[in-house]
């Protein structure tokens, strides 16, 4: 079972807490079907961002530390789903297992020669994998060996670098190994992993210079766009994209400061856990007044990504919206962006698959977006897809298994 499922040992609406070595409890959070959803920001995120969020992020070691309020931490529940959840028909755990306040801790070490004589030794080897694979989504780490560990200090091979625009991670030593690249220390200001990379990031910088254009295709004579980035952009173009979106969304805050994560997030800013550098706003323009936006992050050719979009109370149901991801599209096919992606609530789903032709991405694709690409999630948001470049392409999983088998620069 998923590690994070109604049927496993972390059913939704489980209260969840970081505790350190020394037994403080620094975080409290509930589990919903994309994570947990954590108290200091109102947001579902990973088990490693939690751990981020409570101020332990050089730690990586999130199922460590993460306990239940039975005192069961993510590392023995899941060691622990293999044994109970999936024991012999008739136990008590296939009869309808224990809920997630029962005291788990005294269930035992795993009995994997009795399991074999029930299920043999190819299920419970595959049943393994599938735990096992639960627990890579958790620690996320260096997206070519999929480990999480790293050297604190000095510099070496297991030194973490991260890419300045797909935001992945790297061992220095796995960029040598699996694709040819060989630092002798942290290079500095911004390091792009590969040529796609430096490609897409000079275009968003073309595009920011460009300022308003004409919106592609010839069906939206009356609109322009353009794509503000922080300090790049007017601080005042910045504040009516933040007045935008705030007119259509409540606060997405953090509950620590109470800071609102959305001018955040238009600003590209970066505060304490929260990294908004690689962000980048969409602006709609009618008739030379703003009416749309959207934020956006490219995460290399492999995926874009679109949290927010919201157009003024004002304005909709005039169109703009569609003039809008005319625009956003027609861009993201010229920097050859595979895929798009958004969270989308209930309530919108069904506006964007008939009307704009996203489509639910496939769960372990998710997985892998949320581990290596660290897209955004909302409560009760699923996360819709579609394709950009509209020829094949390996599946973001196929992607990085070409990587760790050399394919990859």
């Amino acid at each position: 079972k998923h590690l994070f499922s109604a049927e496993g040992g972390l059913a939704e609406g489980t209260r969840v807490k970081y505790v350190t070595s020394q037994e403080e409890t620094l975080l409290w959070g509930t589990v919903r079907s994309g994570g947990i959803l954590c108290d200091c920001c109102a947001a579902v995120v990973s088990c490693s961002q939690f751990e981020v969020h409570a101020g332990r992020g050089s730690r990586r070691a999130p199922y460590d530390n993460i306990f239940t309020e039975a005192g069961q931490n993510l590392r023995r529940l899941a060691a622990q789903l293999l044994a109970n959840q999936e024991g012999p028909p008739g136990s008590p755990a296939a009869a309808g297992g224990h809920g997630p306040a029962s005291p788990l801790g005294g269930a035992g070490p795993l009995n994997l020669p009795g399991l074999s004589q029930e299920l043999g030794l190819a299920e419970i080897v595959q049943r393994c994998r599938r735990l096992l694979s639960d627990l890579d989504c958790i620690a996320g780490g260096c997206v070519l060996c999929r480990c999480s560990d790293f050297l604190k200090d000095g510099f070496g091979p297991r030194t973490i670098i991260i890419c300045d625009q797909c935001e992945r991670e790297f061992h220095i030593g796995c960029l040598k190994k699996y694709m040819g690249i060989a630092l002798d220390a942290i290079p500095d200001g911004d390091w792009l992993c590969s040529c796609e990379c430096t490609r897409i990031r000079a275009a968003l910088e073309q595009q920011i210079t460009e300022g308003q254009v004409a919106v592609p295709g010839g069906f939206h004579p009356d609109h322009t766009w353009q794509l503000l980035h922080g300090k790049e952009t007017d601080g005042r173009l910045l504040q009516t994209a933040s007045s935008i979106l705030q007119e259509s969304f409540e606060p997405i805050c953090d509950l620590a400061s109470g800071q609102d994560l959305v001018p955040m997030m238009v600003h590209s800013e970066s505060v304490k856990e929260h990294d908004f550098q690689g962000m980048y706003t969409v602006m709609l323009y009618h008739k030379g007044k703003p009416v749309s936006v959207a934020t956006m992050r490219v995460f290399g050719t492999f995926l874009a990504e679109m949290p927010l979009v919201a157009t003024r109370e004002c304005a909709r149901r005039e169109g703009h919206c569609r003039a809008l991801m005319a625009a956003i599209e027609t861009f993201l096919k010229g920097l050859q962006v595979e895929r798009l992606s958004l969270p989308a609530a209930t309530e919108s789903e069904a506006t964007w698959i008939h009307g704009f032709q996203f489509v639910p991405m496939p769960e372990e694709e998710t997985r892998v977006a949320r581990s290596e690409l660290r897209i955004l999630l909302f409560p009760d948001a699923r996360v819709l897809h579609k394709a950009i470049t509209h020829k094949d392409h390996p599946s973001l999983t196929a992607t990085a298994h070409m990587l760790r088998a050399g394919g990859g620069g």
